[in-house]
């Protein structure tokens, strides 16, 4: 895979991008985007963030990054998925396959890197079923501007909510949490926490006022039940896209079959 060709299809060939020692990179950098790691600095350069950064962010280890940029260390499934949420969150539209592999469409950065935007110089080498979940994102967001935005990049709250699925949510302060908390119970909710880390859990309540993030599949999660954590904020989800006919149908006929 050509750099130089990269960065033209993302038009962004003319922005210098910061390193973690503030020098300045330009497109002529040689990146070698033919392997995963290379991929991951591309990505993380191309938004200006630094894996210190990272780490406070997302709790993403400065070390663990360096190693799979680097390519001292092949990079895990749950570290290809944490990348992955991370880039997204960061306003970057890539998939598994081009991150991974280096194949299907190139990443799409956006515009302000604050909201996704399809433009006429993007939606050229985007899917078409891209192109329409950042255009319905871009909808709702018109109409809640509180909206938190999430990528489903796991199992743990199958079978309604699957790996590839967008969530989005008009978001609660911690206060306004606290206050209405009973409303919370049994549903789905996406929830930012006190470290920042991002993180979608169904809200349990119970009688004396404590409440736990428990998934849906316990069996494929590290932690099924987090209890009483500090939260800067809480989006229960009204905005659910699927990303194929496919999932869908397979997922009408379970919701079928249980009831």
């Amino acid at each position: 895979m050509n750099l130089h060709k990269c960065l033209l299809r993302l038009k962004i060939n003319k922005i210098t991008l910061k390193t973690h020692k503030n020098t300045l990179m330009t497109s002529r950098e040689k990146i070698d985007l033919n392997t995963i790691g290379g991929r991951i600095t591309f990505l993380r350069r191309l938004v200006g963030i630094t894996r210190p950064d990272i780490e406070a962010k997302y709790g993403f280890k400065e070390t663990t990054l360096y190693s799979y940029e680097c390519g001292r260390k092949p990079i895990t499934s749950n570290g290809l998925n944490k990348c992955l949420t991370i880039f997204r969150n960061e306003g970057i539209i890539v998939t598994e396959e081009w991150l991974k592999f280096g194949q299907g469409p190139d990443p799409v950065i956006n515009a302000d890197k604050t909201s996704l935007i399809i433009g006429k110089s993007s939606s050229s080498f985007l899917s078409n079923k891209e192109i329409d979940i950042v255009q319905e994102i871009e909808f709702f967001k018109s109409i809640y501007p509180d909206l938190l935005f999430h990528f489903v990049n796991n199992a743990e709250m199958s079978p309604q909510f699957n790996a590839g699925d967008y969530i989005a949510g008009s978001y609660f302060t911690n206060e306004e949490y606290l206050k209405e908390m009973d409303s919370f119970h049994n549903i789905d909710c996406i929830i930012v926490l006190s470290s920042g880390e991002q993180i979608f859990r169904k809200i349990i309540v119970d009688s004396n006022k404590n409440y736990s993030f428990n998934c849906n599949n316990p069996s494929v999660a590290k932690d099924p039940f987090l209890y009483n954590l500090t939260i800067k904020k809480i989006a229960p989800v009204i905005f659910h896209r699927i990303k194929t006919k496919e999932e869908f149908i397979k997922l009408k006929q379970k919701n079928t079959v249980s009831t």
